[in-house]
C-alpha cells in the first residue's frame, strides 16, 4: 500500500492472512524529531497493488527440476570444481530429503551450502 507523504511512501509486502504493513515516519525517525500528529491517523488516498505470492521453490522443467544443480555447476566452472556432495543432482536432492523430480525451496539454501562447503548463496528478487 502506498501513502501520500511528500510523496508516494510504501508499506512492506504482506500476505493476504497478516496485517497490512504501511510506511510510518516513525520507522525512520526518532519520535523527537517529528512534529506532533507526523503520521496521519487516516489518509483520502491510497493505492493498493496486488501480486501473486512468489514461489517457494524455483524448477526449471517439469522433468527433474536441476535447475539449482545447473546453477552450482555454473558457479564452480567446470565438473571436476565441484564438491563431491554435490556433483550430481540427484545426490544434492537425496541429501536433502527430496524426492528427485522435487524443485528445491528457497528455505533450503543453507542447507545446499553447508552440503557445498565453500559457496554462500544470495538470494534476490521475490522469494519465500
Amino acid at each position: 500500500i502506498l501513502l501520500p507523504y511528500e510523496n508516494w511512501k510504501p508499506g512492506g509486502w504482506t500476505l493476504g492472512n497478516e496485517p497490512v504493513s504501511l510506511f510510518s515516519l516513525l520507522d525512520h525517525y526518532d519520535e523527537a524529531q517529528l512534529l506532533d500528529n507526523a503520521d496521519p491517523d487516516y489518509f483520502e488516498r491510497f493505492i493498493i497493488y496486488i501480486r501473486d505470492a512468489p514461489p517457494a521453490a524455483g524448477g526449471c522443467n517439469g522433468k527433474l527440476n536441476d535447475c539449482l544443480y545447473e546453477c552450482l555447476k555454473h558457479i564452480y566452472g567446470t565438473f571436476s570444481k565441484m564438491p563431491k556432495t554435490i556433483k550430481k543432482p540427484e545426490y544434492i536432492k537425496k541429501a536433502l530429503g527430496l524426492n528427485r523430480d522435487t524443485p528445491v525451496p528457497v528455505s533450503y539454501m543453507d542447507k545446499v551450502e553447508q552440503l557445498a562447503k565453500s559457496l554462500a548463496i544470495n538470494i534476490v528478487g521475490n522469494s519465500t
